[in-house]
């Protein structure tokens, strides 16, 4: 029960994510699950509804406002696999609505109010990418060394260990997710909680002359312009 920091520098964008899909807003969640075809070993995706329960977990925290029914119901007409099958003749033309979601961030949230329900958060990451061309909200960046080059990859379905997997961070969807592990606990994020740019947080607390160069140029101002910080 003592206070503590639990401090995360670049820890959120190497979890894994979930991907789920819906075809419209107000429409119920579907989530992806990945087959291995036994001949060709070629990985695809097979969309069924919502059922796994950190997924809904953490799409109760992303979307509170909306009525948990909505996220799975809808589907009993036509039946499960009927349901599956159409949505997925229809996902390649519909891509927007696919989104990447933080269920080990929810995860590891969960885990630390348990065990540290005083702690205070500190988190520095990405919150955009460059050259991402897997298609989807909050999609990762898939990239590989070959031969001393960078190979973006347009599909997360590599091999393991063939590729560095890195997802960016939506902080405010973070806030969200650490108040909803937080509720009913201590005062939420909602109150305290705070998200930075790098460089405005460098600039309250760095020594910034320990890191500028003799021309001025100081990359901590500079070369991370695409991170921020959450601090609870």
């Amino acid at each position: 029960e003592r206070p503590c920091f639990v401090i995360m520098l670049e820890v959120l964008d190497n979890l894994p994510h979930d991907r789920v899909w819906r075809r419209k807003e107000g429409d119920p969640w579907f989530q992806t699950r990945i087959t291995v075809d036994p001949n060709s070993a070629k990985m695809e995706e097979l969309l069924e509804p919502a059922t796994d329960p950190l997924i809904l977990k953490c799409l109760d925290a992303m979307y509170p406002e909306t009525d948990s029914k909505q996220k799975t119901n809808g589907l009993r007409s036509t039946g499960w696999l009927d349901s599956t099958v159409h949505i997925f003749s229809s996902l390649m033309g519909d891509q927007p609505n696919v989104h990447f979601i933080p269920t080990h961030c929810m995860a590891l949230c969960s885990v630390m109010h348990a065990a540290r329900p005083s702690h205070r958060l500190i988190a520095a990451d990405f919150d955009r990418l460059p050259d991402v061309v897997v298609p989807g909200r909050q999609a990762p960046l898939v990239a590989a060394k070959r031969g001393g080059q960078t190979i973006d990859h347009k599909t997360y379905l590599v091999n393991r260990g063939e590729a560095d997997i890195f997802f960016p961070t939506d902080f405010e969807i973070l806030k969200k997710i650490h108040y909803s592990c937080r509720k009913g606990k201590m005062p939420g994020p909602e109150k305290v909680a705070q998200i930075w740019t790098t460089k405005q947080f460098m600039g309250q607390y760095a020594e910034d002359w320990g890191t500028r160069t003799a021309s001025g140029y100081n990359p901590l101002f500079v070369d991370f312009s695409n991170t921020r910080f959450f601090i609870s």
